[in-house]
């Protein structure tokens, strides 16, 4: 077995405070190198970095997957910390693979083979974070539809009841002027 290194990311710096913070992502890794009888040889970092964006904006990670050597594991607490994007994903795991390594989570979310069954089963793990942004990116908008419905509907009910009003003090007005 070669040396573990660590890749931690975190898309927010509020994240750094809760659990999904870089220390709670560190000590997750160490304790998964621990438990391989083994220490992390290094960690790389990426703050701010948003899971949705391309490599080019994650130089921690791409500094881990070059000092990468055969039979080598990049460890990561979970396995979104490689991004969210399914395609971008499968790229990081060819890299990683391409240099003879292979990626671990310490959550064990099917990372520990690399059998075709296995990777299908990562690279629909994958998909759910984006399939989630989607669905998130579908409601809002139709909130927000429901909400411009809503107001242009009591828009009208508005303009509706004040022309009723004036036509009904129009006529009220014609009424006292006929003498009626």
């Amino acid at each position: 077995m070669g040396k573990f290194l660590a890749y931690l990311r975190v898309s927010t710096e509020n994240q750094g405070e809760i659990r999904a913070g870089l220390a709670a992502q560190l000590a997750a890794c160490r304790s998964h190198a621990e438990k391989c009888k083994s220490s992390l040889a290094d960690v790389f970092k990426d703050e701010g970095a948003t899971g949705a964006c391309g490599s080019e904006k994650h130089p921690a990670l791409v500094e881990a997957i070059s000092r990468l050597d055969k039979d080598d594991i990049l460890l990561v607490a979970k396995r979104d910390c490689l991004g969210r994007d399914p395609i971008g994903v499968a790229m990081i795991e060819r890299a990683v693979a391409g240099k003879g390594a292979r990626i671990v989570s310490a959550s064990g979310e099917g990372t520990e083979e690399n059998g075709p069954s296995n990777i299908g089963i990562r690279q629909m793990m994958n998909a759910f974070p984006e399939y989630e942004r989607l669905i998130a990116g579908k409601k809002a908008k139709e909130g927000l539809e429901a909400w411009k419905r809503k107001r242009e509907l009591v828009e009208t009910r508005r303009r509706l009841w004040q022309n009723s009003w004036h036509t009904l003090l129009d006529e009220m007005e014609r009424s006292g002027k006929d003498g009626s």
